[in-house]
């Protein structure tokens, strides 16, 4: 592998790490300890199985757009 491409490559890989949402209600304990509970509300509708949607939590994101409609 050539030198030039390695930062590029660490930079997709950390950019990949952090565009991914929590999905599971189990998962929320990742997050900061204020923002729990509104990470298991909007996990919590994964449990429909589909019926109204898929959802992540964003922690990175801006409050209003955390709770994001993946599918």
């Amino acid at each position: 592998m050539r030198p030039s491409l390695l930062p590029a490559l660490l930079l997709f890989l950390v950019a990949s790490a952090c565009a991914h949402g929590i999905k599971r209600v189990g998962d929320c304990d990742q997050v900061k300890a204020e923002l729990r509970v509104a990470c298991a509300a909007c996990t919590i509708k994964n449990e429909a199985k589909g019926w109204i949607g898929e959802y992540e939590y964003r922690e990175n994101n801006a409050p209003d757009e955390r709770c994001v409609r993946v599918k």
